[in-house]
């Protein structure tokens, strides 16, 4: 089983068409930014490129830590009387990121286990924390609290109008990045988790804007309705499409979500735009010819 598919259960229990080769060889990638624009949405905007690239890039990061991190968590940790698992934040410094698994004991909120993470592996693993190990600090706590937030609103009525409801009979996965415009709002996603090998859920992918305080909102969706591509072949691991072939309808570039995916699937993510296609590989975004 694909170990990113093994991880969807450890989030449930926390509660928290293709190309040939031939065809793929014939595309000839230039800079997106250089695109002059597309009938009906407009001239793709190189600064949301620009934020598609890097955003998608951290959010396969914090999501690759997560799972390498729930695995350790799952091998070491043993039910604690009073103690409940609740979720995980991830903290990023510089190329390292740093996960904190955490739950409930009584009514206060503690760490259980920290691992850090490196070109997804654990380098350093904390399941035997001493009192003064289980305090977090105040950016884990406001991390956590995004997650609960989202997860609240995500469940309630007014998500439920709003649309946000996965695309798979499992609890999203959520992704909470810190905030960097200095009003302390973090962006937090909702992820329809991937739960067959050979079948990418490319819809049902959400951002929300959570508050310091207050409630949190729907930012944006990513498609309008379910979208799931065909990644591969049921019992045969060794055939890997060259590319998957998206359209997309609500932008004039490929979003966050693209680039997550192709850096999730590690193959080319095609983007078809009104007539044009947009090749989004670990490399970036480039307009196809």
């Amino acid at each position: 089983m694909n170990r990113r598919l093994a991880h969807t259960g450890l989030l449930s229990l926390l509660a928290i068409g293709l190309l040939s080769a031939g065809a793929l060889a014939q595309v000839k990638p230039t800079p997106a930014a250089a695109v002059t624009g597309a009938d009906g949405l407009g001239p793709a905007n190189p600064a949301m490129i620009s934020f598609a690239e890097q955003r998608g890039s951290l959010l396969y990061r914090l999501d690759r830590a997560a799972w390498v991190a729930s695995d350790a968590f799952q091998a070491v940790w043993r039910d604690q009387p009073g103690v409940t698992p609740r979720g995980w934040v991830v903290e990023e410094t510089g190329d390292q990121r740093l996960v904190t698994f955490f739950g409930n004991r009584g009514n206060e909120l503690v760490a259980l286990a920290r691992f850090a993470e490196r070109n997804g592996r654990v380098t350093t693993r904390q399941h035997r924390l001493s009192e003064a190990d289980t305090v977090l600090t105040g950016n884990q706590r406001a991390l956590a609290s995004a997650h609960f937030r989202a997860g609240v609103f995500a469940g309630s009525p007014a998500g439920r109008r709003a649309g946000v409801v996965p695309c798979a009979a499992r609890p999203f996965n959520t992704i909470v990045v810190a905030s960097t415009d200095g009003n302390g709002s973090h962006d937090v996603y909702l992820m329809t988790p991937w739960v067959e090998n050979h079948v990418y859920p490319m819809g049902g992918h959400y951002r929300l804007k959570v508050p310091v305080t207050g409630e949190a909102m729907l930012d944006r969706t990513f498609t309008n309705s379910c979208l799931n591509v065909q990644s591969g072949v049921p019992g045969r691991r060794d055939l890997r499409p060259e590319a998957l072939v998206v359209t997309h309808v609500l932008d004039p570039q490929p979003t966050e979500i693209h680039v997550f995916a192709a850096q999730t699937l590690n193959v080319p993510v095609m983007v078809a735009i009104d007539g044009q296609v947009f090749r989004v590989t670990r490399d970036g975004i480039r307009l196809s010819q």
